[in-house]
């Protein structure tokens, strides 16, 4: 009894030994994999569904010493070949994040070098969705937000590094309403709530300024144009109060289905935009000259004068508050 005691006791305090030794072994390194993003095109921004197409080269690079081989020149592998030795090894399994559809894959290139660097790259196609503020259209600048991070190994295993020379964009994409400005990206780790898990992030942010001509001429042309019909009414004869309405009346048709028309290819938001901001002032100010005109004709029959005389200040007085107002905004949606 005294023995089996010993024994025991003897391998309780083996195990306990054991346990301290591991307690104190050093945490492995996260393994480093440095990333290249080259913006090939952006083909769509659907406001409505707040989403954006990105074409992209997407380059993942890291040390596999256990590929490591003699000689000098690289093995080279494309398309199906590559995807399925690179499926077959250890890779860091970076993605897109917050894509509204699967992420299309065109080409796929793997070099391995003969110190054991592992360069893959994919061109693809990915739907991401993103976050717009519409409050300055069409005077806005938009960031479109790009995330990239390994939803397979956490920060503890997988480091992710972005050098600014790995991030590049063409100078010209496919859409002629928008500008492309300035790109820049940072990896910063991410901890997700729900999980408790943190992940290294990549985020890239591209800049895109609306070229406002389109507006101009769709909108903010034709907007002036029906209402300087409307406000020209003032140079009618104060009497013929069905004759003016008519025209303000039918100008107010127009306002509405040109206000139709531009929103028809935006979301639905709670807020107003530069464009409401016109529309707005554009019902407002015709509101008020309807007013004006009732007012000026029940002037007319009292005092045919003095109602002459305010019909000739107020075909002016309108046109130039209804400038300076658009004006107003203008410069806000400018700051």
């Amino acid at each position: 009894m005294r023995t089996l005691r010993s024994c025991l006791f003897l391998l309780g305090l083996f195990a306990t030994t054991l346990h301290a030794v591991d307690a104190t072994k050093a945490p492995t390194a996260p393994r480093k994999v440095d990333l290249g993003i080259y913006i090939l095109d952006i083909t769509d921004i659907d406001e409505p569904a707040g989403q954006f197409t990105l074409h992209a080269l997407v380059g993942v690079y890291w040390q596999e010493p256990s590929l490591a081989f003699e000689g000098t020149e690289p093995r080279v592998l494309r398309e199906d070949a590559a995807l399925e030795q690179v499926n077959a090894m250890w890779r860091p399994m970076v993605e897109f994040n917050r894509t509204t559809a699967p992420a299309e894959l065109h080409h796929s290139l793997l070099r391995i070098h003969p110190d054991g660097r592992v360069e893959f790259e994919r061109q693809m196609t990915a739907q991401i969705a993103t976050e717009l503020d519409l409050r300055k259209l069409p005077f806005d600048t938009q960031t479109l937000n790009i995330e990239l991070e390994s939803f397979q190994y956490l920060a503890s295993d997988v480091e992710l590094t972005l050098k600014p020379e790995k991030l590049r964009m063409a100078s010209r994409i496919s859409l002629p309403q928008w500008l492309p400005g300035k790109i820049s990206g940072e990896v910063q780790p991410y901890y997700r709530e729900v999980f408790q898990e943190t992940y290294s992030r990549a985020n890239v942010t591209i800049q895109m300024k609306r070229h406002v001509q389109f507006y101009i001429w769709q909108m903010m042309v034709p907007l002036g144009i029906v209402l300087a019909m409307a406000f020209a009414v003032f140079f009618l004869p104060p009497k013929d109060l069905s004759d003016r309405m008519s025209v303000i009346i039918a100008s107010l048709l127009t306002v509405v289905a040109l206000s139709y028309s531009l929103h028809s290819g935006l979301p639905k938001i709670s807020y107003l935009t530069v464009i409401d901001w016109f529309f707005v002032l554009a019902y407002v100010f015709l509101g008020l000259a309807m007013a004006g005109m009732v007012w000026i004709s029940n002037l007319y029959d009292r005092d045919e004068a003095k109602a002459i005389r305010y019909d000739h200040v107020l075909r002016w007085v309108y046109p130039g508050a209804y400038i300076l107002c658009s004006a107003i905004v203008v410069i806000m949606a400018l700051n």
